[in-house]
């Protein structure tokens, strides 16, 4: 009779809706930040090494000037390959945070859909 009196008047029927609404917002924030992550991962996947220079030319066995200047061109690209590995880990941090955030959404939202009714 009790569990009657709590259907008829309609508050169980309410929570269960406010339940299944927050699931679904909750769910929502899960893809929202799934797609931040897929994001930065996007463009960590897209870092060129700015290097800003163009290949040397001479003959680097014979002419000395041909030689450091090959030499400073692969110093250059050595610091250029650094910087964009540097800043392609600092893009993956960042989705590495999202996709947790956007685990932890997911599973609430999951467990939030598992919840007995009634």
């Amino acid at each position: 009779m009790l569990r009657c009196q709590q259907t008829c008047d309609g508050s169980l029927l309410r929570r269960e809706s406010e339940v299944k609404t927050l699931s679904m917002v909750v769910a929502i924030a899960a893809f929202v930040t799934g797609v931040v992550a897929a994001w930065y991962w996007y463009r960590s996947a897209r870092i060129d090494p700015k290097t800003g220079w163009n290949p040397p030319v001479g003959d680097a066995t014979t002419d000395p000037d041909a030689l450091l200047a090959n030499l400073n061109a692969l110093f250059v690209w050595t610091f250029a390959i650094k910087d964009a590995l540097k800043e392609s880990s600092e893009l993956n941090r960042s989705a590495a945070i999202w996709t947790a955030v956007s685990v932890l959404f997911s599973a609430v939202a999951a467990e939030m859909g598992n919840l007995p009714s009634g």
